[in-house]
């Protein structure tokens, strides 16, 4: 595990050292010339196939769509305690640029009262490499502290000016490099809520997932009418992933058949379909009444834990959708 902690001053490139935690607790020091920032970056080498044990992975069969009780008497099921980067938590993974900076605060606005931070761990990708200072500001100052992961591997960072609008190359770039990162850090042992930050919490969401039950994966319905278990379109908008060997591979899988794409959706239910044929993969669709796709908000909104703007394309008129719903907390 590799660990940038520094700060800047005056803006000049300073001497630092940087420590890696390697297999059987050895310690290696190097001294590296980099320009660090003011709060914690992490930048973390790929780990070649090495896996964390967390024992077999249990399989319970499919159930039928049912609303989960949103205050349950138990949680059932928990997260991976082993994640290497955050022991005893839980990944909130989510990514940004400049572009969709107030996106981001509107997403850490409403879920800051939803957040336990002994057990959550918020985590910001930075899809540019400009992008970095920027979100580093907005740790904390929207109520809830996240750390920023800067991929060194991925060749379009630099490109911070670039349109991210639905199917443009940088958005086709983001949304395939998704696996990759999602994959990064369940090879670390640790849980992964990855979701989009078009999104906004209006409940808690964690109780409901753990009383969900022993899934390798828990998936939402992006199709208009929902078909749950039979639906072929399920959103990769909202991921909640065990660092199972069968989650591993199925996002393995997905980010082959991404590649060379301007979408991630479709190469991700081909993979899911692949594995469940197989029967190697144990999911579950969430109740859309709960996980409504953004054409379902509407008749749905009284039971929705979380409004997602989808199926709108543009960052006005996702804007607009969270001011008419009474979601938009910038500025407020």
């Amino acid at each position: 595990m590799a660990r940038m902690l520094a700060s800047r001053s005056g803006g000049m490139p300073f001497l630092f050292v940087h420590i890696s935690l390697v297999c059987g607790g050895l310690l290696v020091l190097r001294r590296s010339n980099l320009v660090a920032y003011s709060v914690r970056v992490w930048k973390i080498p790929l780990l070649p196939d090495k896996r964390i044990p967390l024992g077999p992975d249990k399989r319970i069969p499919l159930v039928p769509d049912k609303t989960i009780p949103l205050v349950p008497d138990k949680w059932a099921h928990p997260w991976s305690e082993a994640c290497a980067l955050y022991p005893g938590k839980r990944i909130v993974l989510l990514s940004a640029n400049i572009q969709y900076l107030d996106m981001l605060k509107n997403w850490l606005l409403n879920a800051a009262p939803h957040l336990d931070p002994t057990t959550e761990q918020v985590m910001v990708v930075a899809e540019t490499r400009q992008a970095v200072p920027a979100l580093q500001n907005l740790s904390t100052a929207m109520g809830v502290h996240f750390d920023v992961y800067q991929d060194p591997d991925w060749k379009n960072v630099e490109n911070a000016d670039a349109h991210t609008q639905y199917k443009s190359k940088l958005w086709a770039s983001v949304v395939t490099h998704r696996p990759h990162l999602i994959l990064h850090f369940l090879n670390y042992g640790c849980t992964v809520l990855y979701q989009d930050i078009d999104m906004a919490w209006m409940k808690p969401v964690f109780p409901t997932l753990d009383r969900a039950g022993d899934y390798d994966m828990l998936l939402t319905d992006d199709e208009n009418p929902p078909r749950i278990e039979k639906s072929n379109y399920l959103c990769t908008c909202f991921m909640y992933i065990q660092p199972t060997t069968a989650s591993k591979a199925v996002v393995e899988r997905w980010g082959r058949l991404a590649r060379g794409k301007d979408t991630n959706q479709h190469a991700f239910n081909s993979a899911l379909q692949e594995f469940k044929k197989r029967k190697g993969i144990h999911f579950l669709v969430l109740p859309p009444a709960q996980f409504p796709c953004g054409a379902l908000f509407e008749k749905s909104k009284a039971d929705a834990l979380v409004a997602h703007a989808n199926y709108l394309v543009g960052l006005k008129a996702k804007m607009h959708f969270f001011v008419k719903h009474g979601l938009w907390r910038v500025g407020k």
